[in-house]
């Protein structure tokens, strides 16, 4: 069996010009799919997630580990992805 390893946090793409601009709604939504995949899933995100998460899931094929936007911005190469993001609104 498949395991996906997934997460999500609100990093402000809201406030990006016009054309790259978008909701955090839009993430949610997209998750909602993402959500209803079958297979056993591990999702990292904000603690304020997990009830959203198990609305959708069960804890049987379902792990979530909640985790804040600063240790996102500590563990993955944030930076880098601020700059694509300063490139693409300059």
């Amino acid at each position: 069996m498949i395991t996906l390893v997934t997460g999500l946090w609100d990093i402000g793409r809201s406030d990006m010009k016009e054309g790259w601009s978008r909701s955090f709604q839009h993430y949610l939504d997209k998750f909602e799919q993402l959500l209803s995949v079958d297979n056993n899933m591990i999702i990292f995100g904000e603690s304020y997630l997990e009830e959203f998460v198990f609305r959708f899931r069960t804890k049987e094929n379902t792990q979530f580990v909640p985790r804040s936007k600063d240790w996102f911005k500590s563990t993955v190469p944030y930076e880098k992805i601020q700059q694509i993001n300063n490139i693409i609104n300059n």
